[in-house]
């Protein structure tokens, strides 16, 4: 199975920390697409990626990828560029050590599964030599035998109805002896080839293990993020920098103005 949906418990003497950061901001600004195109020089300018991006007078949308040992230093200069009364931000973060915690998991059990494998075939290996070195001995001893049967058979005319039948047992252990060695090699052939299958697919799970350690670790050290752009008026845009129920104050003052002009002009009319 996948680490990345694994959600086992993780033991708290463990305190280790891998941090997949998502980000998301909202932006009011006057100028859209100046700001989205400033914006994303700043993400290059992080040795970030733009993955998506999209400007209109009204509106825009970034996508984009950065190191997230750069967020933060991202993050104070796109609020220098828009001003903290017009930017909302959230930032979303998730700890991948379950994850991270399986694929260690994982990649031990496989890696001793790995040396089991290699221990099994480094046996046979030695099993099948000494076997081997000891039927080719005693097949070397036959061939002697039977050399020196054939040459007292030559020697020896009379000697050969007692002869005769000890040369044809010795090549008779001899073809026994060849059959063994034939059937060994087969037999270590057919084993070898069995672990050598299931130690190239052990070493080839090891490296989809490692591949998926690494794509951890890059989730880690990469923050996706998303950045919203909306237009705002001069009168909304005015409204960020003054108090709450401004409207309301500048009414009041407007109808004591009135008002008190309105006095003043009755009183020289009288």
């Amino acid at each position: 199975p996948d680490p990345q949906y694994y959600e086992t418990e993780v033991p708290i003497s463990d305190t280790r920390q891998f941090l997949k950061t998502d980000y998301s901001a909202s932006v009011r600004t006057r100028h859209t697409q100046e700001t989205t195109g400033r914006i994303q020089t700043m993400v290059r300018g992080y040795e970030g990626r733009i993955d998506n991006a999209s400007s209109s007078e009204k509106s825009g949308s970034i996508t984009f990828a950065i190191p997230a040992d750069k967020l933060e230093s991202f993050r104070n200069e796109v609020r220098q560029l828009v001003g903290d009364r017009f930017i909302i931000e959230q930032t979303y973060t998730k700890n991948l050590l379950p994850q991270k915690q399986a694929i260690e998991e994982n990649r031990d059990t496989t890696q001793a599964r790995l040396t089991e494998l290699t221990t099994q075939r480094d046996q046979l290996t030695a099993t099948h030599t000494q076997t081997v070195a000891s039927l080719e001995a005693k097949i070397a001893a036959s061939n002697r035998k039977i050399s020196n049967l054939q040459a007292q058979w030559n020697k020896y005319p009379d000697q050969r109805p007692i002869i005769e039948p000890q040369i044809s047992q010795a090549q008779k252990e001899r073809s026994s002896l060849s059959t063994q060695l034939t059937n060994e090699n087969n037999h270590y052939n057919y084993q070898f080839d069995g672990l050598k299958t299931q130690i190239e697919s052990v070493e080839k799970s090891l490296q989809g293990i490692d591949k998926q350690d690494g794509q951890l670790l890059d989730t880690v050290a990469t923050v996706r993020g998303t950045i919203s752009l909306s237009s705002i008026n001069i009168w909304q845009y005015m409204e960020s920098y003054l108090p709450d129920y401004w409207l309301l104050y500048v009414s009041i003052i407007v109808a004591a103005v009135v008002y008190i002009l309105y006095q003043r002009r009755t009183k020289w009319e009288v």
